[in-house]
């Protein structure tokens, strides 16, 4: 009888815990409602979109308006909505845009760390750098762009140079002189459009990690010397026509040059860190990400949900990293063993171990606008 009774008393909770539970839910996600506007480019766009899908299987009485717009555009776009009164909810900036429009109050102007702190441990301290003021955060990290040295190897041992030797910046100097020399001078170790040029400064001035202090002017210096130096000791040269950068040795990028590694059809070509600018330096360097801003708070509490529930999901982010070569910065993802399939391609190197391993041990970044200001002036 006693059992019998305990048995009743046990069914008698259960019940009321799953009621209680489906009556939460229930409101819970009646809660998440409303129309949500996004502003994307790129292949944020098509993974934003297929997030949207997914949030209203979740939550079926929301409307995540994807729009695709051009990157280039992206001020336009912002600019002709305030004056219609029309702003999109969530915003696709690079952190270069977050910083600009944090320091000017426009657009960005109330921090999310309500948000954010609930997943501060899931980035890299060198990330939310990107998006930090005051000890504020004002936006949620996307992706990163780890910097890593493609190089085709059967090139470089053709020419008797050895990737293990290269460990600074003066052995890449060294050796792409030994190349040209090798050549006979028909061929240069890089060739780079105007953005790699770009791209490239980015990363020395990075590496150097300039800052306005006492070595300000002494570090601009020996970046912007340096890089006239490589041009005129013929190991790199600028070209407009982009097809000529396939003809390069050495390429610099992060995980959206694997397309063009893999156009160039050498099986050849490997991946290592850049060099450092001494032995044993930082060879750590991520170049400005892409992140979600909360630019409207009209219906924040359903923006910032889907904020969340399309930045943190691992295994979406995975599929978009390994098809649009998008490399996202939430730890997460890298916490299971993710299946490489580019490794092979890459003549067996562990590519997404290193893209990782820079993305989460590179420096604390406060100096994005700084390095801007002084790619603007070189770059006019």
């Amino acid at each position: 009888m006693k059992r019998k009774f305990t048995y009743i008393i046990v069914a008698i909770i259960a019940v009321v815990l799953t009621t209680t539970y489906l009556t939460i839910n229930k409101y819970s996600i009646k809660a998440i409602e409303g129309e949500v506007e996004v502003l994307a480019y790129g292949p944020y766009y098509d993974y934003l979109n297929l997030m949207a899908i997914k949030f209203k299987e979740k939550y079926p009485n929301t409307n995540i308006k994807i729009k695709n717009i051009k990157k280039e555009n992206l001020d336009s776009e912002i600019q002709n909505a305030a004056k219609l009164n029309k702003e999109a909810d969530l915003i696709l900036m690079n952190s270069l845009e977050v910083q600009k429009y944090i320091r000017q109050n426009s657009m960005v102007k109330n921090s999310i760390d309500g948000t954010i702190n609930s997943f501060i441990n899931s980035y890299d301290n060198g990330r939310l750098d990107e998006i930090e003021k005051d000890k504020s955060y004002y936006a949620m990290p996307f992706d990163g762009k780890p910097m890593v040295m493609y190089y085709d190897n059967k090139a470089l041992l053709d020419a008797s140079i050895k990737i293990e030797d290269i460990k600074t910046w003066k052995d890449f100097k060294d050796a792409g002189t030994a190349f040209y020399v090798k050549s006979l001078g028909n061929k240069k170790l890089c060739y780079l459009t105007r953005q790699d040029m770009i791209n490239f400064t980015k990363m020395l001035l990075y590496q150097i990690d300039i800052k306005k202090d006492s070595k300000y002017e002494d570090k601009k210096k020996f970046v912007i010397t340096f890089i006239e130096s490589l041009k005129k000791e013929n190991v790199i040269e600028e070209v407009e026509d982009a097809d000529k950068v396939m003809q390069s040795t050495m390429i610099f990028g992060s995980m959206d040059r694997f397309e063009l590694i893999k156009s160039i059809g050498k099986s050849t070509f490997q991946v290592s860190y850049i060099p450092s600018l001494d032995i044993g330096g930082n060879k750590f360097v991520s170049l400005d990400g892409e992140n979600l801003v909360l630019a409207n708070r009209k219906n924040e509490k359903t923006a910032l949900e889907f904020m969340v529930f399309a930045m943190t999901s691992a295994s979406n982010l995975n599929n978009l990293m390994l098809e649009k070569n998008v490399f996202p910065v939430f730890k997460s993802c890298y916490e299971d063993e993710v299946f490489d399939y580019k490794q092979k391609e890459l003549g067996g190197g562990k590519y997404l171990s290193i893209l990782n391993n820079i993305q989460i041990n590179e420096p604390n970044k406060k100096n994005i606008e700084l390095v801007d200001e002084i790619i603007r002036n070189m770059y006019k």
